[in-house]
């Protein structure tokens, strides 16, 4: 079977596992970092790497983003969609959620005002420039 469709299968049954409710829970950064690893690991076997080559530059020649990067789009994403919603607890969450220094860091780190009004597509495709610049500077 080719990398690619074992890659297909991976991100098909394993991530949403491995993803679920990212967007609700904070993770800690040691947290985060050993599911990133995790991530990173299925490549490796995949494409048979040894465990102290970085991935980065093949995660982004197949046109992805580390984990790291899919809980931002994800959690970016997600409180986009309840600041829409007119359920007034959700919208009143979400401007809680808004002032946190977790949605703080997140807005700065990917450059996004929190009073901005972003689609799914466009805050994915901010998040995959900012990992794709990283890689580039690898």
């Amino acid at each position: 079977m080719s990398e690619l469709s074992k890659l297909y299968l991976v991100e098909s049954f394993c991530l949403p596992v491995l993803s679920y409710s990212c967007e609700a829970v904070s993770y800690s950064r040691n947290q985060l970092h050993h599911l990133n690893v995790c991530r990173n690991n299925t490549y490796r076997k995949i494409f048979g790497l040894n465990k102290w080559e970085s991935v980065k530059l093949l995660i982004g020649f197949c046109k992805r983003v580390d984990f790291i990067h899919i809980c931002a789009q994800r959690k970016l994403t997600f409180v986009q969609h309840l600041a829409r919603l007119s359920n007034d607890v959700l919208i009143t969450c979400v401007s809680s959620f808004k002032l946190s220094k977790e949605f703080t860091c997140l807005c700065s780190d990917f450059e996004v005002l929190p009073t901005d009004n972003l689609s799914k597509g466009k805050l994915r495709s901010i998040v995959f420039k900012k990992f794709y610049a990283m890689c580039s500077s690898v």
